[in-house]
């Protein structure tokens, strides 16, 4: 499903299988999008892009080959209540996109959430689970404000920040994983 030029509406309960990109907003489109499911995609389960002010809530994207949801142009949607499980990358934030990311589940990834470029998101509330290879990254000349999320068994790294980057964090909680003793 695509959603182009000036498109809004809702897609609500959609199950979008075996595409190469589930979902992918557009330009200056403003959709509401909810309830539905993309799984197994090729390539970004959701790609949020050009000027879009998409709300993306309480969906589930589930085994996409490489990318969960990425944001990038100068985007600001609102991702909010949503599970990513089993993608390489569960979120991408790039370019100048300023989306805000609150309450959702990522589990089972090499990586959580991937910020670069002049992206600011906001990331709140969100919990992580099985990062293998990291939790948080930012890079470039990135940023935003990153509180209140919980990270388990991030892996590598719990967040990570390189380059001239520059996110605040507030009251985030990192657990690694705790291997029961035998017996």
């Amino acid at each position: 499903v695509v959603f182009r030029e000036m498109a809004a509406g809702l897609l609500r309960g959609a199950i979008l299988s075996d595409q190469q990109v589930g979902i992918e907003t557009n330009d200056q489109t403003s959709p509401t999008i909810e309830l539905s499911v993309v799984e197994n995609a090729l390539g970004a389960g959701v790609i949020l892009g050009g000027q879009t002010t998409a709300v993306f809530r309480r969906n589930s994207i589930t085994t996409p080959v490489a990318i969960g949801i990425q944001t990038s142009g100068e985007s600001a949607p609102l991702i909010e209540g949503n599970l990513v499980a089993g993608a390489v990358t569960s979120m991408l934030v790039t370019e100048f996109s300023t989306p805000k990311i609150i309450d959702n589940t990522l589990t089972d990834q090499a990586f959580g959430i991937g910020v670069s470029d002049q992206a600011m998101p906001l990331v709140e509330g969100n919990e992580i689970k099985n990062a293998t290879e990291g939790a948080l990254s930012f890079e470039g000349e990135s940023g935003g404000i990153v509180r209140n999320n919980t990270v388990t068994d991030a892996g590598v790294v719990g967040i990570w920040i390189a380059g001239t980057a520059s996110p605040t964090l507030e009251a985030n909680k990192l657990f690694a994983a705790v291997p029961k003793p035998d017996g």
